[in-house]
């Protein structure tokens, strides 16, 4: 994963770009084709059933991104199919645009899906396989679901609505990749500062106040920049490139 190619976009942007809802939830599904059994695309269907009981039709929007077969709505929820997505800034920005990303796989070598949404500042819902066990903090990053259960996927979808203001869930899910990657190189980890795009104050510790539903930029760059490049150089990221 390159992280210096998958950065997070501020939400609004990315959705205006790419025509999507501003102010809908968005839960995105992306495959190589959806309609792969391996990537549980079914599973979701019956978890979307399994919401409906909770939230109304228009809380949430599926966004689907791939090849295959897609479903006109999941549930009671509408589907918006971006289609087969062929460049990195185009994924980025799909990434970006959503409030999580699900990655409901039964089996996956990576699911390098995982970090790519992490690197975006998207929070990901997925099972306990591959890379997931070590990227996901539960309740930091992202929602681990009961292995190949729809009810647990409909629970982390409740458990992402409920949060969807709280901009620490952004900040979190890009740190984790970087965080990986400055112990796989053996460097300190760098003291990073945030600030709000639209206005407001950087609190102590550099996290952004949740209060405000904004996104923020990281200020040191170049910092940043060399532990990638680093990364990229020795090739000890550790994130599966498969999937």
């Amino acid at each position: 994963v390159d992280l210096s190619r998958l950065l997070p976009t501020e939400r609004t942007a990315a959705r205006r770009i790419l025509g999507l809802p501003e102010n809908s939830f968005l839960a995105a599904f992306s495959a190589l084709r959806l309609d792969d059994a391996r990537k549980g695309g079914d599973l979701l269907v019956t978890a979307a059933k399994a919401l409906a009981g909770r939230i109304g039709p228009e809380a949430l929007t599926f966004v689907t991104f791939g090849g295959g077969s897609v479903p006109e709505r999941m549930g009671s929820f509408h589907v918006h199919h971006l289609g087969l997505l062929r460049d990195e800034q185009t994924v980025a920005l799909a990434l970006a645009a959503a409030d999580v990303m699900l990655v409901p796989s039964r089996e996956e070598a990576g699911p390098m899906i995982t970090a790519e949404a992490l690197a975006c500042g998207t929070p990901v819902i997925g099972f306990p396989i591959g890379s997931n066990r070590d990227l996901l903090r539960p309740g930091e990053n992202g929602f681990l679901a009961t292995a190949f259960s729809p009810e647990s996927i409909a629970d982390g979808l409740a458990w992402a609505l409920a949060r969807r203001d709280d901009v620490r869930l952004r900040y979190a899910a890009r740190d984790r990749p970087l965080h990986a990657a400055r112990n796989r190189i053996g460097r300190p980890r760098a003291v990073g500062l945030f600030v709000l795009e639209e206005g407001g104050d950087v609190t102590e510790g550099g996290k952004a106040d949740a209060e405000h539903r904004r996104t923020f930029r990281r200020i040191d760059h170049l910092i940043e920049q060399l532990l990638i490049e680093a990364v990229l150089e020795t090739d000890l990221c550790g994130i599966g490139r498969a999937g």
